[in-house]
């Protein structure tokens, strides 16, 4: 990741998340507790120095959590906007407006987001959906795979299996590999479509920390380089 300390710069940065209600994941000590909520735009104190410039972010969604957030607690912030993904330290202000008021960070870390789009055919890669879980009922939704994308997945299901409407959130758990690797990544369902007696299902991923990220670029890495093995036998194949 990349360090921008150049106060102007962050300015931008954070006043461009002003009316788009960002999301945004909140990390309290080391990170250990991890909490949502979302950017809400920045103001400007009465003196013109780094330190009076205020972010402006909802009450967490974890609504028992928002006792924690005391004057000077410090806190770490994660977000993605327009291709990438921001992380920086910083420490509560004061409660504000239905929600906090953050010190501008002096240092935010800056990566770019993978955009590739990994396609999987057949079950050459070894991957499969495991389950696609509402969090508060816990329902599974038999799937299977057709895209992923550091953004989000594209899956089908047999119309028997559809017990999710758009706009709910989920929680999609993919197994890969020999070793059964797994990660659970927490999503949006935007769309449900039909056609041929199948349902096709698009969840877009939200609140994605770093370890997510990893997590998922290493799965899309994966299927890639099966699919290109699996290229590699079709053409010998076809030259035999």
């Amino acid at each position: 990741m990349e360090p921008l300390d150049d106060p102007k710069s962050i300015h931008n940065i954070l006043e461009d998340t002003t009316g788009k209600r960002v999301s945004a994941t909140l990390y309290l000590g080391r990170g250990i507790n991890t909490y949502h909520t979302r950017l809400t735009g920045v103001s400007q104190g009465r003196e013109t120095m780094q330190k009076s410039k205020y972010l402006h972010i909802d009450p967490l969604e974890e609504k028992e959590a928002n006792q924690r957030l005391t004057d000077g607690r410090e806190v770490t912030i994660e977000f993605s906007m327009s291709g990438k993904s921001y992380r920086f330290k910083t420490s509560v202000v004061d409660a504000a407006s239905g929600g906090f008021r953050l010190y501008f960070p002096a240092v935010i870390s800056i990566k770019e987001r993978q955009r590739d789009t990994a396609r999987v055919e057949g079950n050459d890669a070894n991957v499969c959906i495991a389950a696609v879980k509402r969090p508060r009922n816990n329902e599974i939704l038999n799937a299977e795979l057709v895209d992923l994308s550091p953004g989000g997945v594209f899956f089908t299901a047999p119309p028997n299996e559809r017990n999710m409407d758009e706009g709910i959130q989920v929680e999609v758990e993919f197994h890969w590999g020999q070793s059964d690797e797994k990660v659970s990544i927490p999503g949006k369902l935007v769309r449900i479509t039909t056609k041929n007696g199948k349902y096709y299902c698009n969840v877009q991923f939200i609140n994605l920390n770093f370890s997510l990220q990893r997590s998922l670029g290493e799965l899309i890495a994966y299927i890639q380089r099966a699919s290109l093995k699996q290229r590699k036998k079709d053409k010998n194949r076809y030259f035999q």
